[in-house]
């Protein structure tokens, strides 16, 4: 295998290649981020500093980006100057008035904050992250298993995850970012550390923001697009995916349908070094999403939904299989927003309102142990409004008043045992946000500064009112010469509400909650700094220290397990970035992170480590393009990480995995196809055996091979 990899280096490396970049920027000097670049058959889009590369098919190249004019440059004019300047132009329907600027959800700009790009053999929000440095995720490796990110070395319920601006994430528990199919998605940020200011509770490690398509038709003609993706792959892997945009003069809906199997089977080595199969691990997911906006209304507006109907085989700790192996999870969740904004003079308002609900049952009723048997329902569901405003109150200085109002709902049934029902629950939420943010340019220096406040009032049935001030502050420096430099830092608080579950549930005396729980509550700060010198080198640093108070975990006591407030810990996290185009056919990638957590309150596990957060994770990717076709190889190491809060079980060993894919586009264009592709994907090529979490083996190497075909009628 390895013979084969380094061969396929070689010969891709001694193929010739003509290939052309740049960099893209509005006429106030700022960069363009997803503008298209065509050349040819070939397309590519502007990174977050505007920046393109793209092999040369052609004398001349193309970009187009909605609201700005379509430009045509030659081949030798952008050699000679290779920074494009875009003009805005406002979208112009026949009888409508549409105005040039929309409100955008974008986060503020901290300090080492991350915009991550759509990638197209991507299939969830999880795969997108998946391979950034800095980050960490939690649960299956195999396509469709449950992902959790975790941040800055905290646990995943600390990082709040927002849609468009809007927090969907549940106080205390971790978001799932399977979830959320990659066709609803443009791209994704990330700020890291205490953001408490921006998303309330649960974002003591940071907050994700998946940014959903917004793109508007400026055509008064009927048009329909269609992009279609099939794939298969080992354990009965099964990927269909169709999405369909249909516009006219009156408006544009799109629709988005996702389908995933996954048997998910695999064999294993256990602790007596036999060979066993892990079984009841399938899952099947029914993904319909639809964005629909009106042209024609005073208002820009946009009614967006998400439908996921699903069900998963639970499979159980290695050591207890056969009381598993009839175990399995289904049920669906729907999440509906009605977005809302106008500009009138400098003032931009946003209304959103959402409602989200879940519905699950859970069935071990089979099982050949009395202990496992258990059976059922879970109901989730919440909803309220965010109302949002900015004032440019003068160039350079922004005011950003918002208030948020947010209300779930929660109930489990337990149809074996009446006396472990859990009651319904409700927790409201109001919390007024202010964000001042500042910035100005003076030659060859840019500065930013942000200023965040958010007060949270929180009414909980059977604990009553609680109120909690969250604030952050930051400030960042460029300089653009010959080289960039930039430096900055932020520092603020954070806390996160114990979840429903962990206040109240009840499981037949092995497993109860805890009703005097106390919010988990965090200060820190954080410093990042980076260096490049134009596309070519990317260095980037960070250094975070965070306190943590209150933490909350599970452990198990004379009665059982339950959760307890087990005192404290302070996080360390270093990270390092690299990114480097050395030649235009070759890509390079590579990070580092090293946290030191560990509990800081004194008591009987002073000192320890804590449990769940790996010591490092290393990263390093290189991509090669040739024409049409691209491969990247990716080598990433897990450190270890401990499982039990007193360490004595010593910790879970690091482990390595090698991925590497393949891609290539056809050019069809004059069949009007203008960019199919196929792809191949082959992950943990060395067919390593390893744990993520305690008891929870993975799968050797697993492989998906499938295409994209996209036509406009």
């Amino acid at each position: 295998m390895m013979r084969w990899i380094s061969l396929s280096f070689l010969l891709i490396l001694s193929l010739p290649l003509l290939a052309i970049h740049g960099m893209i920027v509005d006429e106030d000097g700022k960069f363009i981020e997803g503008v298209s670049v065509f050349c040819g058959n070939t397309g590519v889009y502007s990174d977050d500093r505007g920046i393109f590369r793209i092999d040369v098919a052609s004398d001349s190249l193309n970009f187009y980006k909605i609201g700005y004019r379509k430009i045509t440059l030659s081949i030798e004019d952008i050699r000679r100057f290779p920074r494009i300047v875009l003009t805005r132009e406002a979208i112009a329907i026949e009888g409508v008035e549409v105005h040039e600027e929309r409100y955008s959800p974008l986060l503020p700009d901290y300090a080492g904050k991350k915009t991550i790009l759509i990638e197209e053999t991507a299939s969830d929000a999880a795969s997108l992250v998946g391979q950034q440095t800095g980050v960490y995720l939690k649960g299956g490796s195999l396509p469709g298993e449950s992902r959790y990110l975790s941040l800055q070395g905290q646990r995943a319920k600390h990082t709040a995850v927002m849609i468009d601006g809007v927090v969907v994430s549940t106080p205390g528990s971790s978001f799932d970012l399977s979830t959320i199919p990659a066709s609803m998605i443009e791209r994704i940020e990330i700020i890291e550390g205490n953001s408490g200011a921006l998303a309330g509770s649960g974002a003591i490690g940071g907050i994700v923001n998946i940014v959903t398509w917004r793109d508007t038709i400026s055509s008064s003609d009927i048009g329909l697009k269609m992009l279609t993706q099939q794939a298969t792959g080992s354990f009965d892997l099964q990927k269909n995916r169709i999405d369909l945009s249909l516009w006219n003069m009156y408006g544009k809906t799109d629709l988005n349908f996702n389908r995933l199997y996954n048997r998910a089977d695999f064999e294993y080595t256990n602790l007596r070094d036999s060979i066993k199969t892990n079984p009841n691990n399938a899952l099947s997911n029914w993904d319909v999403g639809m964005n629909h906006e009106f042209f024609f209304l005073p208002v820009r507006n946009r009614v967006q939904v998400m439908y996921r109907e699903f069900t998963k085989q639970m499979i159980g700790h290695y050591a207890m299989l056969s009381a598993y192996d009839d175990a399995h999870l289904k049920g669906n969740s729907i999440r509906m927003f009605l977005d809302l904004d106008k500009q009138v003079a400098g003032v931009k308002l946003r209304l959103v309102s959402h409602w989200n609900r879940e519905y699950t049952l859970y069935d071990n009723t089979g099982s050949s142990s009395y202990l496992a048997m258990a059976k059922g329902r879970n109901h989730y569901s919440s909803y309220g409004a965010d109302q949002q405003t900015t004032f440019d109150l003068l160039p350079f200085l922004h005011l950003a008043p918002t208030l948020s109002w947010r209300t779930q709902e929660y109930r489990y049934d337990d149809l074996i045992a009446d006396c472990n029902d859990v009651d319904p629950i409700r927790q409201t939420a109001l919390a007024p946000h202010v964000q001042l943010s500042a910035d100005t340019e003076i030659e060859s220096h840019e500065l930013s500064l942000n200023l965040d406040y958010r007060y949270d009032h929180v009414h909980t049935d059977n604990i009553g009112n609680e109120s909690f001030d969250s604030w952050k502050a930051g400030a960042q420096w460029k300089w653009t010469g010959q080289f960039g430099i930039s430096l900055g830092g932020d520092y603020g608080s954070g806390f996160s509400l114990p979840s429903i579950y962990d206040l109240y549930w009840k499981g037949g005396g092995q497993a109860i909650g805890n009703p005097d729980l106390k919010p988990e509550e965090s200060l820190g700060y954080l410093i990042s700094s980076s260096i490049w010198w134009n596309e070519i080198f990317r260095l980037e640093a960070q250094l975070s220290d965070q306190d943590v108070d209150d933490l909350i975990y599970w452990h198990k006591s004379v009665t059982g397990w339950k959760p307890d407030n087990i005192g404290s810990a302070e996080v360390q996290n270093y990270q390092m970035d690299l990114t480097a185009h050395p030649f235009s056919f070759l890509g390079l990638d590579a990070g580092w992170q090293r946290t030191i957590s560990k509990d800081s309150s004194g008591g009987d596990h002073d000192r320890k480590f804590t449990p769940g957060i790996p010591s490092s994770i290393t990263r390093v990717g290189v991509t090669l393009q040739r024409w049409n076709a691209q491969f990247g190889f990716d080598w990433n190491r897990v450190g270890e990480r401990y499982h039990t809060l007193d360490n004595l079980a010593g910790p879970i060993p690091a482990y390595e995995t090698i991925d590497i894919e393949a891609k290539y586009h056809l050019a069809l264009e004059r069949w009007n196809l203008p960019h199919p592709s196929i792809y191949a994907r082959f992950c943990n090529i060395l067919d390593e055996e390893y744990e993520i979490d305690e008891g929870q083996p993975e799968p050797g190497m697993n492989w998906e091979l499938g295409f994209f075909l996209e036509a406009t009628l």
